[in-house]
């Protein structure tokens, strides 16, 4: 099936829950293990886990000695052997996790500082008509960079369902003004 006829026979909603999934991995890696720091690192740089180790400071070299010797194993078998070579990365992790978690912390961290397009300050106010069940209120957002209403929501509320409908900026503005809102700044 096409991603386009994948699109059609999924209800907006469905996008929208599988597109902020995808957004949530990306913006909240788990780094609970080495495989999951190596899997992240490997989206953005080449190396592996001896690029990783070299970034953070740590020498691969010194620290595949001292797990041969360990484990009485030659580099050479322990690099071609998957099992061995993961048997050699929980061992980097269980030695050096706090310093390669503070590196991909950081690294995490300016690749986030890349994705958006822009951050903006908008002001929530609330107006609650009515709670218990079912309730009923209003949120209008107010931007104070251009000290305009921007739009808004309606929020109905029954004991087991809810909905909401937008505002446009006129009738944010409009519902403000009945309330007494005014903003400053």
């Amino acid at each position: 099936m096409s991603a386009a006829n994948e699109r059609n026979e999924k209800t907006c909603a469905e996008l929208v829950k599988d597109k902020l999934e995808g957004r949530l991995e990306d913006i909240l890696p788990d780094f609970d293990s080495i495989e999951n720091v190596l899997l992240y690192f490997s989206n953005y740089e080449s190396g592996g886990l001896n690029g990783l180790m070299d970034e953070c400071s740590l020498d691969y070299d010194d620290a595949m000695d001292r797990f041969c010797e360990e484990n009485k194993h030659t580099k050479e078998k322990v690099e071609a052997q998957a099992q061995l070579f993961e048997e050699f990365s929980e061992f980097v992790w269980d030695e050096d996790e706090d310093a390669i978690l503070e590196y991909i912390r950081e690294f995490h961290q300016e690749r986030m500082s890349e994705m958006p397009l822009c951050i903006g300050k908008i002001d929530v106010y609330r107006i609650d008509i009515s709670t218990g069940g079912p309730a009923d209120f209003f949120k209008l957002e107010w931007d104070p960079d251009h000290r305009c209403w921007t739009g808004g929501t309606y929020h109905y509320q029954d004991w087991f369902d809810g909905a909401v409908e937008y505002l446009n900026h006129d009738q944010a503005e409009q519902i403000a003004e009945a309330f007494c809102i005014y903003p400053e700044g």
